[in-house]
């Protein structure tokens, strides 16, 4: 991680969620960092004021009734839930190259989910470069866009399980 990136993360951690949401430009932030987590979201509103920060960006979200999948006509997809990893996979082809807001609690719920996590977050320490998603065993994909998971599991919770020591790393919890 370079120097400017280290002091970005430092200002950021720093903060306070509402602070953190006044200040913040969505379309920067995420050009400098892959994946944000939104921790307690049940707690204080987070997932309310998260959602009404979305809102205000004025972005444009994805609709299935006005929008093809992966089109150039909106910038942001809200995924609610996700049936399986398989599905988890199909979104993210689906939407490469996009924000994806996940807030499901299954995509830290088990190691396969996980797997797929860690393809479309993490990068390599070194050189930067994100790992490539599997598919299925044969088939690899780079997931290009951004994400955001909004989660109702505590920053402290998150850092106990092992299993999230590439995505911790590569995300800013907030």
């Amino acid at each position: 991680m370079d120097e400017l990136k280290k002091k970005e993360l430092e200002w950021l951690q720093n903060m306070t969620f509402e602070e953190y949401l006044e200040v913040i430009h969505f379309e920067t932030y995420l050009s400098i960092f892959t994946a944000f987590i939104i921790v307690d979201a049940d707690k204080e509103e987070r997932r309310q004021k998260f959602y009404r920060y979305v809102r205000d960006q004025k972005v444009k979200l994805f609709d299935p009734e006005f929008h093809q999948a992966g089109d150039e006509s909106y910038q942001v997809v809200i995924v609610n839930e996700i049936k399986s990893p398989k599905h988890l996979v199909e979104i993210l082809i689906a939407h490469n190259r996009k924000i994806l807001i996940l807030d499901s609690e299954k995509v830290f719920s088990s190691k396969w989910y996980i797997a797929k996590m860690e393809g479309a977050i993490c990068s390599s320490p070194d050189s930067g470069t994100r790992w490539r998603l599997q598919v299925n065993t044969w088939d690899t994909f780079n997931f290009k866009g951004k994400v955001i998971v909004v989660s109702n599991k505590s920053r402290k919770d998150l850092k106990k399980d092992n299993r999230m020591t590439y995505i911790l790393r590569d995300s800013n919890m907030l």
